[in-house]
């Protein structure tokens, strides 16, 4: 099987990241073939507290300080510190579908031409118009992984993201210089290596 790392960076995220890391335990990916990396910038609500609880209770959890706090530096000490043959990047804002992690995986081990994959954005706020106008063209653009699409197609970007180590060593990690759109940039070095980036509508970020 597989081993996998997930990476999350965190900073004052005490109402969010029980919901994440629980959403990711509940995932149908075997445990011993998983580790989950919670780097965190320095946060004094709590946060800290409850990651390192989860980590006592879920040996596959890990506790990482960033001492840099930015989110694209979070990931990239994420990449260095892991072990995983694949890496995918979480957010802690969302909860992901059970088999989120299976299912990025099964692309990515499916061809090798594939250099990111990822799935659809479900905005579920408790109330109000927000989530109808989160996924409307009129309102977010042309960004599928936002608007929905029936079927896996190749696209531009995904949310997040998931990578085979390989790619990673072939086209490097995210570039720092940028703390809003790295991904997007690092999408493009993807692009132009030569790789694919796929969009699965069966994969679903809550």
């Amino acid at each position: 099987m597989t081993f996998v790392s997930v990476i999350i960076p965190s900073y004052q995220e005490k109402d969010f990241i029980g919901k994440c890391l629980d959403s990711l335990i509940e995932n149908d990916y075997p445990k011993e073939s998983l580790e989950i990396l919670v780097l965190d910038g320095g946060s004094d609500d709590g946060t800290r507290e409850i990651i390192k609880d989860y980590s006592k209770n879920h040996p596959f959890i890990k506790f990482l300080d960033n001492p840099k706090k930015f989110a694209v530096s979070a990931v990239n000490k994420g990449i260095r510190e892991s072990k995983g043959e694949i890496v995918i990047r979480c957010d802690v804002h969302a909860e992901y579908c059970p088999d989120y992690i299976s299912r990025l995986v099964s692309w990515l081990e499916k061809e090798k031409k594939i250099g990111s994959v990822g799935g659809i954005w479900i905005n579920r706020p408790e109330e109000g118009g927000i989530p109808y106008a989160l996924s409307h063209f009129f309102c977010v653009g042309p960004g599928r992984y936002r608007v929905g699409v029936k079927e896996p197609q190749e696209v531009d970007t995904v949310p997040f993201g998931a990578w085979r180590r390989e790619v990673l060593d072939e086209v490097g990690f995210l570039d720092e210089r940028f703390l809003r759109a790295e991904d997007l940039e690092f999408n493009i070095r993807i692009k132009r290596a030569g790789y694919k980036i796929v969009l699965d509508p069966e994969i679903k970020i809550y």
